[in-house]
């Protein structure tokens, strides 16, 4: 790879000269930097060193004031600054170069090496658009030639530049022109290395993708409050569950949802939440069309860093369909339980009077109703009946026998 320019330092060292040395000796030679970095850096044109090397060596050395300061302490004053620069830009974490017009790379910080592997002075003298990629190439160069046309500051813009191991690293950058500058002569890069940024934002948004389409296809549903119970999130399952839309469950305190008794066990289960308790229950929620809705429901608390409580998040389970079978298997297995109960009464029995009281007994204690009454059809013209055994809810066996005598058909 070409080579032309070299700096003060490699200069001194082609001649064999320390770098004080080849400062003080180039003020009598017949050579001038070819360009100055914004760091007080020069660069020297390797023909010139040749000759200038030559010249040394043939002892025909013609005293010339070419160079920056007039006296030898400006001159280390000038070295101790570069020397500065030189290893502010190599620890920099960003990267600094200067372009020529025609794209070549006058100069480029020591930061080169540590973050895209070359080394600078093999960069020097390159074409810069060489190692962008293939896709982004022709973009570059329209922006730097519109840049050039344009001066100034440039807008910042990204593109992928190939790293010495072959990998592609994104840098965004921003450019100045400041070819008219003597004392640089060249448009001015200022490079981060953004790759690593860009690679972490695109892992968070594929995650974050994932987790949507779990949240929103799962079967379950989820709902999470607000520190005060308020609704901030449910998925379009959980929605559907309460027959609601999403929207619409917005900012809704799910207490709003629940009828008597169930109001209060929620009340209780979200000061557990606030005291860090996780929990696990059955509940049931009035939906949208005043139907029940019964759901397993699994609740977390949530804290911040500072322990302060959030809200809570739960995932739901609709088992509506299985509490209405196992009420209705509770029922059948009631009826059972109260005709084989009847059955054996009936044998034990040893009057008629005393038989119905024990069936009226069966079918409140047994089979799970309210009360039960027995009356004998008297088959007169009032059609009377005539109460003979009862149990169970006392208030509706007063109304019937508040009737005065036999009660009609």
């Amino acid at each position: 790879m070409s080579r032309p320019y070299m700096s003060a330092r490699q200069a001194a060292l082609a001649l064999g000269l320390s770098p004080r040395t080849f400062l003080r000796a180039v003020e009598r030679a017949e050579i001038r930097p070819a360009f100055r970095t914004p760091g007080g850096r020069f660069r020297f044109h390797e023909e010139a060193i040749a000759a200038y090397a030559a010249r040394l060596a043939s002892g025909s050395m013609p005293r010339s004031p070419l160079l920056m300061a007039p006296s030898c302490e400006e001159r280390d004053v000038a070295w101790e600054s570069e020397e500065r620069f030189r290893a502010l830009s190599e620890y920099a974490s960003d990267l600094v170069s200067i372009l020529g017009a025609d794209g070549l790379i006058h100069y480029a910080s020591p930061s080169h090496k540590r973050i895209l592997g070359y080394d600078p002075g093999a960069l020097e003298g390159t074409d810069s658009f060489a190692l962008i990629h293939p896709d982004d190439h022709d973009r570059m160069r329209a922006l730097f030639t519109a840049n050039l046309r344009m001066g100034g500051t440039g807008a910042p813009f990204e593109m992928r530049y190939r790293h010495a191991n072959g990998s592609w690293r994104t840098l965004e950058a921003s450019g100045v022109d400041r070819l008219h500058d003597p004392a640089v002569r060249g448009f001015i890069v200022n490079s981060h290395d953004v790759t690593d940024r860009l690679e972490a934002e695109e892992a968070l948004r594929a995650s974050e993708e994932r987790y949507r389409r779990i949240v929103e296809t799962t079967q379950e549903g989820i709902w999470q409050i607000d520190a005060d119970g308020r609704t901030t999130f449910v998925n379009r399952r959980m929605a559907e569950m309460l027959g609601y839309s999403v929207e619409e469950l917005r900012g809704v305190l799910p207490l709003a949802l629940k009828d008597g008794d169930e109001q209060a066990l929620l009340a209780s289960r979200l000061d557990a939440r606030r005291r860090g308790q996780i929990g696990q229950s059955e509940s049931k929620y009035r939906r949208k069309d005043g139907s029940e809705l019964w759901v397993w429901s699994s609740a977390n608390p949530l804290f911040d860093d500072q322990g302060r409580y959030l809200g809570a998040l739960s995932t739901m389970v609709n088992i509506t369909t299985r509490k209405k079978v196992e009420e209705t298997l509770r029922r059948v297995n009631r009826a059972r339980a109260a005709i084989s109960a009847c059955t054996r009464a009936a044998a034990r029995a040893t009057t008629e009077d005393e038989l119905l009281r024990q069936v009226c007994d069966i079918i409140v204690s047994v089979g799970g109703y309210r009360f039960a009454w027995v009356g004998f059809a008297l088959h007169d013209e009032d059609k009377s009946v005539r109460p003979v055994a009862h149990a169970g809810h006392e208030e509706a066996i007063s109304r019937i026998s508040r009737f005065p005598g036999p009660i009609r058909r």
